[in-house]
């Protein structure tokens, strides 16, 4: 009679032994956490609110310049502070450019004016050709820096936090900053060069240390006699 023990089948030599199980095991279960965490994160960056984009696509590793949450506009004003519509050559003009929200960096300004027919390179120096002059021989441009989102557009006075002065714009751009509210405030006349109607429009673009452009903003002008 046989007994009872070998009736039971052999155990093949291909089979793995108790260790291999356990590392094999182990491997799935990483392999199944690694996935799901993968998941997850994927999912989080999907649904990441308006308000928590900026944080999640940091953790991404990609460019959030264009999120930066900085706004510009512009102003001109008499020298009275009073924002005006339209100039001649009997007054002069604060022309206003302010950023607001910015990140701490260096940034440079520049501007370009448009009459209607060509856009140019807007630098009043006292030998440029363009129909708005600097106003004196001393001081002509200003910077002023204050707390984040506080600044207004067009100022009724100069704000309290002046950082820089100059004879022109490149006197005070480009500049470095902690982070929050530039303005930049430029005073020149207008020479009476261009005809009764004529609308001029000036875009201020402000760039980064990286060469990228921050923001742009525009404000328009009418001539009259």
């Amino acid at each position: 009679m046989q007994h009872p023990d070998e009736t039971t089948t052999p155990q093949s030599s291909n089979a793995p032994s108790n260790a291999s199980r356990r590392k094999f095991l182990q491997g799935a279960a990483i392999a199944t956490a690694t996935t799901a965490a993968a998941t997850a994160a994927g999912a989080a960056f999907a649904s990441a609110s308006h308000s928590n984009l900026k944080q999640a696509i940091q953790t991404f590793g990609v460019n959030t310049a264009a999120l930066s949450g900085v706004t510009c506009s512009m102003c001109i004003e008499n020298s009275s502070f009073t924002p005006i519509t339209s100039v001649n050559s009997s007054g002069t003009e604060f022309i206003w450019f302010t950023a607001e929200n910015l990140p701490s960096d260096t940034y440079t300004l520049t501007y370009t004016l448009n009459d209607g027919t060509t856009t140019t390179s807007f630098d009043p120096t006292s030998t440029s050709a363009t129909p708005f002059a600097l106003q004196s021989n001393g001081n002509n441009a200003f910077l002023f820096q204050n707390a984040a989102g506080t600044s207004s557009a067009c100022p009724s006075a100069d704000p309290a936090h002046q950082v820089k002065q100059g004879f022109d714009l490149d006197n005070i751009s480009p500049t470095p900053t902690e982070s929050g509210d530039l303005q930049f405030k430029l005073h020149v006349r207008y020479d009476g060069s261009y005809s009764a109607g004529t609308t001029l429009k000036f875009t201020g673009t402000l760039k980064n240390s990286g060469g990228t452009t921050v923001c742009t903003a525009s404000i328009s002008i009418t001539v009259k006699k």
